[in-house]
């Protein structure tokens, strides 16, 4: 690296405090089914997905695909059982996201927002949808429309359980989802055993006080 050289970097970590972003030249392009990473080298498969044959099948699937040369791939969790066919296309959207990506770094130079993902929502169904789920309420007209039409991409026949939510009443109320949520930040957990954790983030560290 010399100085005033431009790197395309992708954002691994937000600002907090005073700290910067943490950044990365190993960039990772995440899909419904599949990670591209250009540079990268060879294929996987998550270690989440823990069936042995189930992972031989899918490294049989990603090995006999045509990945360009220089670019690494891995099976996410939520391409288990997936076919062929849907891994393929997925791995094709991620080469044409990235054909782009790279084509607007080259085309001027300074810094640069090339890409950003999709909103929240989006990346929710993305990441967490699977055929067993039966509704996915949304209280925001614009939102709906853009998860429903996400949905019709991935998987069309699940289009139908992507539904506005009309009630009066707010949907966090209705479902008790703030006293869930004011739980993933609070400080102080209990074990089931009896004990607790303390967790206290700092500018450098996380600590983590266990109390038995």
């Amino acid at each position: 690296i010399e100085p005033r050289q431009e790197l395309l970097v992708q954002i691994t970590k937000e600002p907090v405090a005073n700290k910067g972003a943490m950044v990365t030249t190993f960039i990772s392009l995440p899909g419904r089914y599949a990670v591209l990473m250009p540079g990268g080298k060879g294929s996987g498969v998550s270690r989440k997905i823990e069936d042995e044959n189930e992972r031989q099948r899918l490294k049989d699937i990603i090995e006999s695909l045509k990945v360009p040369e220089g670019f690494g791939t891995i099976v996410r969790t939520a391409g288990k059982h997936q076919n062929k066919a849907a891994i393929s296309k997925d791995i094709r959207y991620l080469l044409r996201l990235w054909k782009n990506i790279r084509k607007r770094g080259l085309s001027k130079p300074g810094t640069r927002l090339l890409y950003k993902e999709r909103h929240l929502a989006i990346r929710a169904i993305r990441d967490r949808f699977t055929s067993d789920v039966g509704e996915i309420l949304v209280d925001n007209k614009e939102v709906f429309k853009d998860a429903k039409e996400f949905m019709r991409i991935i998987s069309l026949k699940h289009a139908k359980v992507v539904k506005l939510y009309k009630d009066p009443q707010p949907m966090f109320t209705k479902y008790q989802l703030e006293d869930q949520i004011a739980s993933i930040f609070a400080s102080r957990v209990p074990l089931k055993s009896g004990g607790h954790i303390v967790i206290s983030p700092t500018e450098a560290l996380v600590s983590i006080d266990v109390n038995s």
